[in-house]
């Protein structure tokens, strides 16, 4: 153990190479290149042929040291949907037929551009991209308002639901603070109420994960994204938003609060029990919500 801990975490890799017997030294570069790596998806379905072309490109910043970065090897877990949330098998062309496809699978990303074209889709699917988090990277997407809002309300990768709702959340927020900028009136748009409302009802997440899904960006994470920054304008925005889905959705906090508004002591887990904690965490949110 003293001897891998001094060598690093290339003595690791050098492990899982020998465990495994494949080539990891692209992936060494992981450990070799500073910056954080930036993903790039474009998706175009075509009906014709019925396929569904991804393309992914990687890229690095350049660095102190190291202005060009070679590419890395980037496991990049997808899925597709379809236009009621299920799951879609995922048959990538040129595959010999075999057992049955996955819904959910990893394609290692080796080149700084490369095309993944996937068959069988007569209809046009929303992708889920960058699955369980399965790479340490900066994903850019050409999801539309509405995509990001299926995802949040549909997805069963509960990271990349987390993340659409937060991406779709920071897009309203920065577009409503710019209206309160110039005096305009704010207006919630129905579907990302909806969306909202869908988290609400799901059954398939645990409190918790729920909690965290419900949980609109804070408004120093927001400012990051302003080329001005403006707290007045932010704190405003994010208070219209909270202020908005209390009132339209009460239905749904209000029996989830009560729900778990049970006396840390009267759970047989006990008060710090993970369970326990989770409820309180759902709990806690919907409180949020209602008091404001």
């Amino acid at each position: 153990v003293r001897e891998a801990l001094q060598a690093g975490p290339l003595y690791f890799v050098q492990v899982m190479e020998a465990v495994s017997g494949r080539d990891l030294r692209q992936f060494r570069r992981w450990y070799q290149q500073a910056g954080t790596p930036v993903v790039s998806v474009t998706t175009h379905h075509d009906p014709q042929s019925e396929t569904l072309t991804m393309r992914v490109t990687q890229s690095c910043p350049p660095t102190p040291g190291q202005p060009e970065k070679a590419p890395l090897h980037i496991p990049l877990a997808v899925g597709l949907l379809d236009q009621s949330g299920q799951p879609l098998p995922l048959s990538l062309q040129g595959e010999e037929p075999g057992r049955e496809p996955a819904t959910s699978r990893v394609l290692e990303i080796l080149q700084a551009e490369e095309p993944f074209v996937f068959t069988g889709l007569p209809q046009p699917p929303i992708p889920s991209l960058l699955r369980h988090f399965s790479a340490p990277v900066r994903l850019h997407a050409n999801l539309s308002d509405e995509a990001l809002a299926f995802l949040w309300a549909h997805d069963p990768d509960p990271f990349n639901r987390w993340n659409a709702g937060q991406r779709l959340a920071s897009t309203l927020l920065l577009g409503l603070a710019n209206q309160v900028r110039a005096g305009e009136p704010l207006v919630l748009e129905d579907f990302f109420v909806e969306s909202f409302a869908q988290v609400l009802r799901s059954r398939d997440l645990d409190p918790a994960t729920t909690a965290m899904i419900l949980t609109l960006p804070s408004e120093l994470a927001l400012m990051e994204e302003m080329e001005e920054a403006d707290p007045h304008a932010l704190c405003t925005a994010r208070q219209f938003v909270q202020k908005s889905l209390a009132n339209r959705l009460s239905e749904f906090f209000l029996p989830i609060y009560e729900q778990y508004d049970l006396p840390g002591d009267a759970a047989t887990a006990g008060p710090y029990h993970p369970t326990v904690a989770a409820q309180r965490a759902l709990k806690n949110r919907c409180l949020e919500y209602l008091v404001s």
